[in-house]
């Protein structure tokens, strides 16, 4: 089965393509960045962990442990969110 790894921010394009993800039959792996991905994300990925910015070396393992390869960025991120950590 393939696999897509997402780096979710807020709105409805992390959940679109999901979503889409999930329509295919590809599995979904989802890294949500803490303050900035919706609950609903949770449901649609078949793992799921809330990280803070920064993390990039626990997003990496996260992926590497689930087999996704190369994480895409999806959804927005606030400003004030990404400096004040």
């Amino acid at each position: 089965m393939k696999s897509i790894g997402l780096i979710a921010g807020n709105r409805d394009l992390p959940l679109m393509v999901a979503a889409k993800a999930r329509e295919l039959g590809m599995s979904v792996a989802v890294a949500g960045i803490e303050g900035e991905a919706g609950p609903a994300l949770e449901k649609l990925a078949d793992s799921f962990t809330l990280l803070k910015p920064g993390q990039l070396q626990a997003t990496f393992d996260f992926f590497r442990a689930g087999g996704a390869p190369g994480p895409i960025m999806t959804g927005g991120t606030s400003r004030g969110h990404i400096t004040s950590n």
